[in-house]
């Protein structure tokens, strides 16, 4: 099972391998998290142990793509072997979260504007459509994001609880935060530019993953998740 580290994929040129396969010409880099050989499993809080390196595949908009080299560590009693992940990947994703997150949100608008249009048609975007994910994966994300609204609002009502019963004067804040349901519009408010991010890392390292979805989606069940829970913001 995947973590997700705080340290962002940043390709240095410096660090580029020779990659042996059937595309050699696509670049290889190796991922250094700072965890150096041992480091503690934020998860489970045990010590975890260097492993070995896995390949990923990372594509970006413009054709761009390229693999990396992410470490495995290994829990020290043997019982659990697991990658640890860029922040701005996501475990069964292999675009950036960054690209994600702009189609997501340009979903969630293009949504919102076919509500007010009744059926009026999608917006048009200025970029060049060729140069990004095609629809399936964009209607994917957004099904995915619909289906785990839920349990993000759990997963930053969870770290909300956290953070108040470390402090004397979050204990009086414990009710409102369990009551409360807008915590992804506040965060999609206050980090317009990194909230899918911090939502995926967030419930990785607190043993609450996002669900993936396994089997192809239409657009219709996008729409319909969307009208039995209604898109924050």
């Amino acid at each position: 099972m995947p973590r997700i580290a705080e340290k962002e994929l940043v390709v240095n040129l410096q660090m580029k391998m020779q990659m042996e396969c059937s595309c050699p010409q696509i670049p290889l880099y190796v991922y250094n998290p700072g965890w150096g050989s041992e480091s503690i499993d934020p998860v489970t809080g045990k010590m975890a142990k260097f492993y070995d390196y896995v390949p990923r595949n990372i594509k970006l908009t413009g054709g761009i793509q390229f693999w990396i080299l992410v470490p495995r560590y290994r829990l020290a009693d043997g019982s659990t072997i697991f990658r640890v992940l860029p922040s701005n990947l996501c475990v069964f994703k292999h675009y950036a979260l960054e690209v994600i997150q702009d189609e997501i949100d340009a979903g969630i608008e293009r949504i919102q504007k076919e509500k007010d249009a009744a059926g009026g048609g999608q917006a048009a975007r200025a970029d060049d459509e060729s140069d990004r994910p095609c629809e399936r994966s964009k209607w994917l994300w957004l099904l995915w994001f619909f289906k785990n609204l839920m349990l993000i609002e759990s997963v930053l009502r969870y770290v909300h609880l956290v953070h108040a019963s470390m402090s004397a004067s979050g204990i009086e804040k414990l009710e409102e935060i369990l009551t409360k349901s807008d915590y992804l519009l506040e965060l999609r408010i206050g980090q317009p530019e990194e909230w899918l991010k911090i939502v995926v890392q967030t419930a990785w390292n607190t043993g609450m993953p996002l669900i993936p979805l396994r089997n192809i989606q239409t657009i219709r069940e996008v729409l319909e998740w969307n009208r039995v829970h209604p898109i924050p913001g």
